[in-house]
């Protein structure tokens, strides 16, 4: 195990390599998700200012282009009971609440108007915390947007909500002259309320976490690819080095073949006994191999050799 270590770690790139892909990928699991929701942040921000624009030029359009020809050509009437009465055409605010019922039901944004002065036909209305909150900020902040994520029906959910200003004289003169109207000093430019804009962001999430697990798999398969790389590499070099050492081990038994051919070797133990004999030994003594081995070397001394100097 330690071998596998020191060759993984301490003798490759492959250690190191897997200490930074892990630190990248583990950092990219949370560094991802929350670059991918600021997107989706940025994003709905950016849709709710679009939807913004285009209410409130819709909004001027109809005030100033189709309102107009309306009482200067026809008998209908303009208000807020339009559904119920037929002669009947709807104000440029009821317009657009009804605008955003409808996109409401067929997407997943809510579009809404609210204002401190509501009309007789929504004075019952009660506002939730983040309107109280946006309608504070905005009359204060009157070119600043006032937006929070929240949790809505277990569904995070973006809020933005601008200002909405009187842009048109037609809008100062209706609101200012109307029966039921609750404010009737109005002027141009005054912030009437506030239009509201909802997206939530689970399926701007959802689309993001696709691309977060992409990222994360493509570095996955990178480091995957890596260690491939670098086994069959290190398979290729092992080999390159066992076939070497083959043929090296082949050199040493050719050597020690012509050693054994040319010379009488014998090898023996601290004490004397004999350990090793090649053959020339084995054929100019006489006795065997067997015969041989653990034998004192006294075994085959020339009886002419003195003891002292076989003993040296």
């Amino acid at each position: 195990m330690n071998n596998i270590f020191n060759k993984l770690f301490k003798e490759s790139m492959v250690g190191a390599v897997f200490i930074i892909s892990s630190i990248m990928f583990i950092g990219l699991i949370y560094l991802v998700p929350s670059l991918t929701k600021e997107k989706s942040i940025s994003d709905a921000l950016n849709e709710s200012q679009r939807l913004t624009t285009y209410i409130r030029t819709f909004r001027s359009y109809y005030a100033s282009n189709v309102l107009n020809k309306i009482k200067s050509n026809t008998d209908l009437k303009i208000n807020y009971d339009h559904k119920t009465q037929d002669d009947t055409v709807p104000l440029p605010a009821t317009l657009v609440h009804d605008l955003g019922s409808l996109f409401t039901e067929k997407t997943n944004t809510f579009i809404q108007m609210y204002s401190n002065y509501p009309f007789p036909n929504r004075e019952n209305r009660v506002l939730d915390s983040f309107q109280k909150d946006a309608l504070a900020y905005v009359l204060k902040n009157p070119n600043k947007a006032f937006s929070r994520e929240e949790m809505i029906d277990d569904t995070p959910v973006y809020r933005t909500a601008f200002g909405d200003y009187l842009s048109h004289p037609s809008c100062v003169s209706c609101h200012n002259t109307r029966a039921d109207t609750p404010k009737n000093d109005w002027a141009l430019g005054d912030m009437r309320g506030v239009i509201e804009v909802s997206i939530p962001l689970e399926v701007s999430l959802g689309s993001n976490q696709g691309i977060t697990y992409k990222i994360l798999l493509f570095v996955f398969c990178n480091f995957l690819a890596l260690s491939l790389y670098y086994f069959i590499q290190l398979y290729k070099r092992n080999k390159k080095l066992k076939e070497d050492y083959t043929n090296k081990d082949k050199i040493l038994s050719e050597y020690k073949r012509a050693v054994d051919l040319g010379a009488i070797v014998s090898k023996a133990n601290p004490k004397g006994f004999i350990t090793y004999v090649n053959d020339a030994f084995v054929d100019i003594s006489g006795y065997s191999r067997k015969e041989l081995l653990r034998k004192p070397h006294s075994l085959v001394r020339h009886e002419e050799t003195s003891s002292e100097v076989f003993k040296d």
